[in-house]
Order: structure tokens, then sequence, then C-alpha cells
């Protein structure tokens, strides 16, 4: 990634809890590239997801959503 390199402290919190956690990788995985592909799934998948989820249901709101009271 360009925003997000290899040795920024967020991949390497992540890297050293997979290794503190006693994580097992494969040969071709390491735990900074492990960490950084957490990073990077954290702070945009979930956020895109989580936004086009919103805005996937947002049409149905006024089916099951809030209804005005009569009083």
């Amino acid at each position: 990634m360009i925003w997000l390199s290899p040795t920024s402290p967020i991949v390497m919190a992540y890297a050293d809890g997979f290794r503190e956690a006693g994580l097992a990788l494969p040969e071709t995985l390491t735990f900074p590239a492990l960490g950084e592909e957490a990073a990077v799934l954290i702070f945009t998948a979930f956020p895109i997801v989580q936004l086009l989820t919103f805005l996937f249901i947002l049409p149905l709101f006024r089916v099951w959503g809030a209804r005005p009271h009569s009083v």
C-alpha cells in the first residue's frame, strides 16, 4: 500500500500481537506482511463495507424504520 509502510507503528503493533499469540504462519508469509494486511482490512475494507451496507439499507428505512406517532 502506498499510504501504509511495512514498518509503520500500526503494522508493527499487529505483527507483534500475532507473533506474541504464537500464530503459525506459512513459510511465504511474514508477521509484518500479516500486520499490513490486518491494518488494511481494519481501516479500509470494513469501513467501505459498513458504508455500502448503510446505503443499501437506507431505502428500506421507510418500511421498517421510525413511524410518526399519533397524538
